[in-house]
């Protein structure tokens, strides 16, 4: 289970910058609603490719810990040995900018895991075999920050396709399907973000 701690404070695009795709010029009085489809378009385009525009805190609940998978070296500083077994788990949500906390119930007691005994790789993070199992449901929490720490930073496609969307509610409310009208070239701007199912 995936739950959101703290939304990002900024937003991935501004009216100013939506009025000018619409080519509204200095028209306010559609303020309140474009920001409102922005704000829509933008969990829609984080919900379509798992990722997170702008800098958010989550927090993954788990049951247990995945299979173990032998591995070649995971850390120049040796936290986690060369040749360990090891548990991969993907935190469903990129980029991820750090651990904040790991944790593991054992007998009804919450405890820190080492931040040795973890880290933090482009797939998700890497945990250590000696990192127990949890002996109640939802026992692990996984604490982390995704996201870009600027509009600036978030990928050029990924704002046009924002930009696309925004602009096909908006220009479809008169025709009553805005919402549910959304153009092949947004699908096509976000398909290589989307996370790979297997």
């Amino acid at each position: 289970m995936l739950s959101l701690l703290t939304p990002p404070s900024l937003v991935a695009l501004s009216f100013a910058e939506m009025a000018a795709q619409l080519r509204l010029g200095d028209e306010t009085t559609e303020q309140v609603y474009i920001n409102t489809l922005i704000a829509a378009a933008t969990r829609a385009v984080e919900q379509y490719t798992d990722r997170a525009l702008l800098t958010q805190s989550w927090r993954l609940t788990l049951d247990a810990w995945p299979k173990q998978a032998r591995s070649h070296v995971y850390s120049e500083s040796g936290a986690i040995p060369a040749g360990s077994h090891a548990r991969r788990v993907f935190l469903q949500k990129k980029p991820v900018q750090s651990i904040v906390e790991v944790r593991v119930n054992i007998g009804g007691s919450w405890q820190s895991v080492a931040p040795t005994l973890y880290r933090l790789d482009q797939d998700g993070l890497i945990v250590d075999s000696s990192v127990p199992q949890p002996d109640v449901f939802g026992g692990i929490q996984i604490d982390f920050v995704a996201g870009h720490t600027s509009a600036a930073a978030i990928p050029a496609d990924m704002l046009h396709a924002l930009k696309l969307l925004v602009a096909t509610w908006f220009e479809g409310r008169t025709a009553g399907d805005g919402a549910a009208s959304v153009p092949a070239a947004v699908a096509a701007l976000l398909y290589p973000y989307r996370t790979q199912k297997i």
